[in-house]
């Protein structure tokens, strides 16, 4: 029984042995495999389809080590002396990239408002249309707001509103704030690092180096202050903003309800027309089931 007992816990043993042995060279190269597939298969959304064209070409990164490319050619040309990397030059660069992020953001809402009220009326709503548009009197025509087409059938309702949720729009957008937030973060550290003032008094003499180093000491909490203050706007215009799309669709769903409620109550109208022309032409005589003998 004892001999048993030894070739088992001997067999556990070496049994043991060979999973810890896979545990430690099989599982962590799986992993990672498992991680790039992830990457690399991630899906693209239809509202990153629609705004290709609109990423911001800063956030751009080398896919080797994952490094801005603009970033990166910037922190070059500051080592070489080639820039000089003032307050002033990050406000430029700063603006830049503030510019193509909302660009960027602005295009996935819109995407969203296309998808609710079609294109032809958000350039309705934007003031793009022709002056051709359909009208009826003075009022132009959208094609939801006739009766003959409010309808929506509930496959179309359930496609707009997965198409314009939060679960379809927010990856792209966390996304790109995420990279956002990393690139105003380098172009922190690099004015920390490499930043240089001209500064000199109103004389035109040169300053101490004590004021010198209080005049980039201000520049650089100036320059934190303004990013931090940057990436809590986004996120606050980022939220307001899927309020104001969530509201958008609550009520175009309504109005399109009521709309189609009125279409069918027109036909019930017209129903009830024709039931009447068709019985006055009946016999006056004729007595109805209420009648009694």
């Amino acid at each position: 029984m004892l001999r048993i007992i030894n070739s088992m816990k001997k067999y556990l043993i070496s049994l043991s042995v060979i999973l810890a042995i896979i545990t430690v060279l099989v599982l962590p190269s799986y992993g990672i495999a498992a991680d790039d597939a992830i990457k690399e298969d991630a899906e693209i959304t239809e509202a990153q389809k629609a705004c290709e064209d609109k990423k911001p070409e800063l956030l751009q990164r080398y896919e080797k080590d994952n490094v801005f490319v603009s970033l990166k050619k910037l922190q070059e040309d500051v080592a070489t002396g080639e820039v000089l990397w003032s307050y002033g030059k990050f406000q430029e660069v700063f603006e830049e990239i503030q510019e193509q992020y909302h660009s960027y953001v602005e295009c996935i809402f819109n995407y969203a408002e296309i998808q609710i009220l079609g294109d032809f009326q958000v350039k309705f709503l934007q003031g793009t249309t022709q002056a051709s548009m359909p009208t009826l009197g003075d009022v132009p025509i959208i094609d939801w707001l006739i009766p003959e087409a409010a309808c929506i059938d509930e496959k179309k309702r359930e496609e707009i509103f997965l198409n314009t949720s939060s679960d379809a729009l927010l990856l792209p957008l966390l996304r790109t704030h995420n990279d956002y937030s990393d690139y105003l973060d380098g172009l922190s550290i690099l004015y920390e690092t490499d930043g240089r003032e001209i500064i000199q008094t109103e004389s035109g003499a040169s300053t101490t180096l004590v004021e010198q180093v209080n005049i980039m000491a201000d520049a650089y909490e100036g320059i934190n202050r303004q990013i931090e203050l940057e990436k809590q706007n986004a996120l606050v215009a980022m939220d307001m903003a899927f309020k104001s799309l969530k509201e958008l669709r609550l009520a175009f769903f309504m109005h399109v309800h009521f709309q189609c409620m009125l279409k069918n109550l027109e036909k019930y109208r017209k129903w009830l027309s024709d039931i009447r022309t068709i019985v006055e032409g009946f016999p006056a005589m004729l007595q109805d089931a209420s009648m009694t003998k």
